[in-house]
């Protein structure tokens, strides 16, 4: 058994999972749940949404995420800039 704690889950867009679109935003709520998105507003439309759940520290691992985004408190947003500038914390 291991001492480690277990992984966060957290919400990631559909098109993510299938490597259709990349990484666009990462959200931590109000209540810090933490959603990994695409950033195309289309998305927020759709009912039922096309989304899944990913544990977070893999998102990290995964989406190769700067300590600046993994550190992201509730109520913030990260967004990649446009070309590719970098992670704009909002």
């Amino acid at each position: 058994m291991s001492n480690q704690e277990p992984d966060e889950a957290g919400i990631i867009c559909g098109c993510l999972l299938r490597r259709e679109r990349p990484l666009g935003q990462v959200v931590r709520d109000a209540d810090g749940d933490w959603q990994f998105l695409c950033g195309v507003v289309e998305h927020a439309r759709e009912d039922p949404p096309d989304a899944g759940v990913v544990g977070v520290r893999e998102a990290f691992r995964a989406f190769d995420l700067p300590k600046s985004v993994q550190g992201l408190f509730p109520g913030q947003t990260a967004q990649l800039g446009r070309a590719r500038e970098g992670w704009q914390i909002l």
